[in-house]
């Protein structure tokens, strides 16, 4: 648990809303019983990273909202959105590889985690996909999605809309995969499909 008290999951985090997107706060929780005997390289912290600053704020909020509904209904899937001005002259594939390895995204034995990299700057995107996730969203299926919601807002520079339709489209296909309906999603948000963590 934190100095709150909150268990310190991605749900429990999540619905406590001690954490809030673009504003400094710390939390206190002692590592070293889960941590021991590993080397803890990275701590993903939200699950929009908009260092390029074209999320709004209703946006980021969504991204995280859902990854913690995510978490709870579908294995531990996590979709990560992560905008950078420049790709530190490596191409828009190795960079989201990269990224997406470095935080090891989803769930260690399901692999399911996503990565979804825009990059203005340097005008590209990429679709980056745990093995896991492979039939659910194939080549095939992540052409369509990126030609479907990303490109053409991309392209107009209208990057906020790109990210968040595109993120829902990836949402809808891991749903499918674990079998949630669009009403159990939204039972989980009216608090029936889900226990109350907040102060546990």
């Amino acid at each position: 648990v934190d100095q709150y008290g909150t268990k310190v999951s991605p749900q429990a985090q999540g619905h406590s809303r001690i954490m809030a997107t673009n504003n400094w706060l710390q939390i206190n929780t002692k590592l070293g019983q889960v941590a021991k005997g590993r080397t803890i390289k990275t701590i993903l912290a939200s699950y929009a990273n908009d260092s390029a600053n074209v999320l709004t704020e209703e946006t980021e909020y969504y991204i995280c909202d859902e990854n913690y509904r995510l978490y709870d209904q579908c294995e531990g899937a996590e979709v990560v959105v992560v905008t950078v001005d420049f790709l530190d002259g490596k191409n828009a594939e190795e960079y989201a590889y990269e990224v997406f390895n470095d935080w090891g995204l989803g769930d260690p034995d399901e692999n399911n985690g996503v990565l979804i990299l825009l990059s203005p700057g340097e005008e590209k995107y990429w679709i980056q996909t745990g093995a896991g996730l492979t039939n659910a969203l194939s080549a095939g299926t992540l052409d369509e999605i990126c030609y479907t919601y990303m490109e053409t807002e991309f392209d107009s520079e209208n990057y906020d809309i790109a990210a968040l339709n595109t993120f829902k489209a990836v949402v809808r296909e891991i749903n499918e995969k674990y079998g949630v309906s669009e009403s159990e999603a939204e039972a989980y948000w009216n608090g029936t499909g889900t226990e109350d963590y907040e102060g546990s």
